[in-house]
């Protein structure tokens, strides 16, 4: 995807991601410094950061730098603490601050949307369905004089793809549609060669409940405005963007890099080897935090480029469109009757798009580094300076299946030695009075998963780089 510039510096409105990325793509649009507003060069001429957290007392993390383009662009940046849930308050979020000179926002980057795994259902369905296509819903009613030049979605490689090695190729149990199997480049002939790589959708489907809900948005939002709903809707000037595993500085929220950092840190402490499950091979593609924001901002300056209304949407899907099917299309029938559950109790609060409908967004992967289980623990190890190997095939199969008898008693096996660690206990652990004590983990439960790992693919990103 080249760059096309916009001429004009835009006015930008993120919503949600304080505890994701927002942080950091506020960072990058404040700009590098250097000559401009306050030693810096802003990418935007009014940036708006609107969640549900506070930033005046803060009810969560926020790091210095973030902190630093609050305090030193008071102008241009604003921060609203908003229920978004709410629709007067999303409507209040959308209001431009006239007396800034600010006519309209140019730019959405809606950041919504559950990343926690052990989440209740209805909960992924309020903050990554509902909230998320509410918000897209207002942006598509705006009238003209304030209509949207972008409007960029985040979504997470909250996916499924069955495969065994890099080498041996991949099965197509989770293709979405028979017919894509003749589109991607004889994949299935053994995947090895470079191009045979799934494009920015094939081969997938999304992982658990979570992943649906994430999937589903993406779908959603890209239905608004075709006219099937019959609300009288604008089409948005939309794209998505699907990042692979985030890490870098700052970033704290679910993260396998991050706890393999912590892991690995543990194993020094304890002189041990750092052993993981499942072969080297095992693909785990990683992206740094400022990639993803550059990606995001680049993503709405090439939307935004192609001009706005019903024929600009239709060139970008004609660029960039991937079909996004149902994330019900292949599920189980399990699946499929807790669904029918959800609609008839009516906690969506908005239909879902028909599972039989075809929905095109302009979809980009944003995650080429490549990085494998191999590499990543190379990277640790050196470090820390500690060895680190893996179980191999025969071990992870015997603990995956000990896994599904009981994973409960084969985490606290694994958790069976006491603990160490340094304690508070009084009024003078301020002053650094703390006491070396034992203690015993939390016992598991169910609820403790974070991310399970069922499979491994490669997805490309040729759509992005052109």
């Amino acid at each position: 995807m080249s760059e096309t510039k916009v001429q004009a510096l835009p006015s930008v409105l993120i919503v949600g991601g304080i505890n994701t990325v927002a942080r950091h793509l506020a960072v990058y649009l404040c700009g590098r410094q250097g000559d401009g507003v306050n030693g810096r060069s802003p990418l935007v001429k009014f940036l708006r950061i609107v969640d549900k957290y506070s930033v005046q007392p803060a009810t969560t993390y926020l790091d210095p730098e973030f902190k630093k383009c609050l305090a030193e662009l008071p102008d241009i940046v604003e921060y609203r603490q908003l229920n978004l849930t709410i629709q007067s308050k999303v409507e209040e979020a959308f209001q431009p601050p006239e007396t800034k000179g600010i006519e309209k926002f140019d730019f959405v980057f809606d950041l919504t949307g559950e990343t926690r795994y052990d989440r209740p259902e209805i909960i992924h369905i309020q903050q990554t369905y509902t909230l998320p296509l509410n918000i897209a819903k207002h942006a598509a009613s705006l009238p003209p004089a304030l209509r949207l030049s972008a409007y960029i979605r985040l979504t997470f490689p909250f996916y499924e793809m069955k495969s065994s090695s890099p080498s041996s190729g991949y099965g197509e149990a989770f293709l979405p549609n028979p017919e894509d199997k003749k589109k991607s480049k004889g994949f299935f002939s053994g995947g090895k060669d470079k191009e045979d790589l799934f494009s920015e959708g094939f081969g997938m489907r999304p992982d658990g409940v979570r992943g649906r809900w994430w999937h589903e948005a993406v779908r959603a939002i890209g239905d608004v405005g075709t006219g099937h709903s019959g609300e009288g809707l604008e089409r948005l000037n939309f794209a998505a963007v699907r990042v692979g595993e985030i890490y870098g500085e700052g970033y704290c929220d679910q993260s396998q890099v991050l706890g393999r950092l912590v892991v690995g840190h543990i194993y020094q402490n304890n002189k041990e080897e750092m052993k993981f499950l499942y072969n080297p091979d095992l693909r785990m593609h990683t992206v740094h935090v400022y990639d993803v924001v550059h990606s995001l901002f680049t993503a709405a300056q090439w939307i935004a480029g192609l001009g706005q209304g019903y024929a600009a949407r239709v060139e970008a899907d004609r660029l960039a469109g991937v079909t996004i099917p149902s994330a019900w299309y292949r599920a189980k029938d399990a699946e499929k009757q807790a669904l029918d559950t959800v609609v008839k109790r009516g906690d969506m609060g908005m239909k879902l798009v028909d599972k039989e409908r075809k929905v095109i967004v302009p979809y980009f992967n944003v995650d080429e580094a490549d990085t494998t289980q191999d590499s990543l623990a190379r990277s640790i190890a050196a470090l820390y300076k500690i060895k680190y190997g893996f179980h191999g095939s025969i071990v992870s199969t015997l603990v995956s299946q000990f896994q599904k008898m009981d994973f409960s008693e084969m985490v606290d096996d694994v958790n069976e030695d006491h603990m160490e660690s340094w304690g508070a206990f009084d009024k003078n652990s301020i002053k650094g009075e703390l006491k070396w004590f034992e203690y015993e983990p939390k016992h598991w439960q169910e609820t403790d998963v974070d991310i399970k790992i069922m499979y491994c693919g490669i997805v490309s990103s040729s759509t992005l780089k052109r």
